[in-house]
């Protein structure tokens, strides 16, 4: 890729998985870790300081806001774990067989830091986050949250109410539920609910149009037809 793009192919160590290379001062290991996300992804790990640079795995959405480590965000904490389970939902969920895999090959290694590509930097609490991820890639295959998630659009509220009268029904069984209008929510926002609850319930209340659904009910349509 480098010689591709850029033309550079002077001076380049072609690495495998385990390789290291010294700086001097500081070694660093390869650990490949493909298709969580790229083809290419590897974790760099500095064995001195015991840091996992893990590229696309361990990563989140979510503005730095003032903040870098895990534990400068204090009361935002909450709102990072969210946007992780966003970013894990929209980019890497795809890919959890191989997200398992990179977890058990960085285990070998100990590691008081966690630095993805994205996101907060994990130096109080590593840990915390690869529980989470391996926690959501397990989702691909075993058993999810308990819950319901409901997609709805409106144009004169009456499907909003017909809506209303399901949701009374499953509140009062006490099963947890979350509701989205696929009018105004953008879809990454939804993706976290539906990978967490997929295999409990998705609840469709859609409008009708000339006996056609509203174009932007489409495209979850099509993913109820493949669950």
């Amino acid at each position: 890729m480098m010689k591709d793009f850029y033309g550079v192919d002077d001076n380049v160590m072609v690495v495998k998985h385990e390789d290291t290379l010294s700086l001097g001062k500081f070694t660093l290991r390869f650990l490949f870790t493909p298709m969580v996300h790229w083809p290419e992804t590897m974790i760099t790990y500095l064995e001195e300081e015991e840091i996992m640079f893990s590229c696309d795995a361990f990563g989140s959405y979510g503005s730095l806001d003032g903040v870098l480590f895990d534990d400068e965000a204090k009361d935002q904490l909450p709102f990072y774990e969210k946007e992780a389970l966003r970013y894990y939902t929209n980019i890497v969920a795809a890919f959890s067989r191989n997200t398992l895999m990179a977890i058990d090959k960085a285990a070998v290694y100990p590691f008081k830091i966690i630095a993805p590509s994205h996101g907060l930097i994990w130096r109080k609490d590593p840990m915390r986050i690869v529980s989470l991820y391996q926690q959501w890639a397990k989702y691909a295959t075993e058993q999810t949250e308990p819950g319901v998630t409901v997609l709805f659009g409106t144009m004169y509220r009456n499907t909003e109410r017909a809506m209303e009268a399901c949701l009374q029904t499953i509140t009062n069984e006490g099963v947890p539920v979350e509701v989205f209008n696929v009018s105004t929510v953008h879809p990454s926002f939804i993706l976290p609910s539906l990978w967490t609850k997929k295999k409990v319930c998705l609840l469709l209340v859609r409008p009708m149009n000339a006996r056609c659904s509203l174009p932007w009910f489409t495209p979850w349509i099509s993913l109820k037809s493949r669950a």
